[in-house]
C-alpha cells in the first residue's frame, strides 16, 4: 500500500528537500569557515593595534636611554640625596624631620631607632625605623610628607594597627587611634 501525495504536498516537501540540501552545507561547511574568517581578521585587527602601540614606545626608547645616561652621568638632583659629613649627622637630622612631619600631622612620635648603614651600588643608605601614633588622616599626611618632599625618602615595612575603642550607642564615630611602625631610608652620595 502506497500512498500518493498531492501535487501541492509534493511541492513542498520537494521545496522542504530543497532547503535542507542548500542549508545543511551551509551550516556545516561554510558558515564555520566564514565564522574562521572573522575571527582571524578580529585577531589581526587586535595584533596591527598591538604592533602599533609597540612602534610607539620603540619611538621613544632613544629619548628614554638618552634621559637614563643624563640621569646615570649626573647622578640626580643634589636635593634627591641626604646631605652631611657623617652617616651618625644625617641620621640625626633626619630623626629632627621625623619629628616635624608627624607633629605638623598630628600624630605623636612614639620612637625612632637609627638601623644600620647599609651599601648600595655606591651609595649609603640611612635607615630610621619609626613608631607613632596617629589618626588615619595623620598618616596619610606624614607618609605624603616623606615620599613626595626633598630629599628622596622611602617607606618600607609599613605596619598599622589600630585600637578598637568601645563605643556607646549614639556617640559619633571619631578617627581611630593607630599605631604605626615603618622604616624610612634615603640616600647619601658617594664620596669622592
Amino acid at each position: 500500500m502506497t500512498t500518493t501525495l498531492s501535487p501541492p504536498a509534493r511541492r513542498v516537501l520537494a521545496l522542504g528537500i530543497l532547503v535542507i540540501v542548500v542549508a545543511l552545507p551551509y551550516w556545516l561547511i561554510v558558515r564555520p569557515v566564514l565564522d574562521r574568517f572573522a575571527a582571524v581578521d578580529t585577531e589581526i585587527a587586535e595584533q596591527q593595534d598591538m604592533l602599533q602601540r609597540y612602534g610607539s614606545i620603540a619611538g621613544r626608547l632613544g629619548t628614554l636611554e638618552s634621559r637614563l645616561a643624563a640621569i646615570k652621568r649626573d647622578g640626580g638632583s643634589a636635593d634627591d640625596y641626604l646631605v652631611g659629613n657623617s652617616e651618625a649627622i644625617v641620621a640625626a637630622e633626619l630623626q629632627n624631620r621625623l619629628k616635624t612631619v608627624i607633629a605638623g600631622a598630628d600624630g605623636k612620635l612614639a620612637s625612632t631607632q637609627v638601623l644600620a648603614t647599609t651599601e648600595e651600588a655606591g651609595f649609603r643608605q640611612i635607615t630610621i625605623r619609626v613608631r607613632l601614633n596617629a589618626g588615619i588622616e595623620g598618616l596619610r599626611r606624614v607618609l605624603y610628607e616623606l615620599e613626595a618632599g626633598r630629599p628622596l625618602m622611602f617607606i618600607d615595612n609599613l605596619d598599622v594597627s589600630s585600637r578598637q575603642d568601645r563605643r556607646r550607642a549614639g556617640e559619633r564615630e571619631t578617627d581611630p587611634d593607630l599605631t604605626v611602625t615603618f622604616d624610612v631610608y634615603g640616600f647619601m652620595r658617594p664620596t669622592p
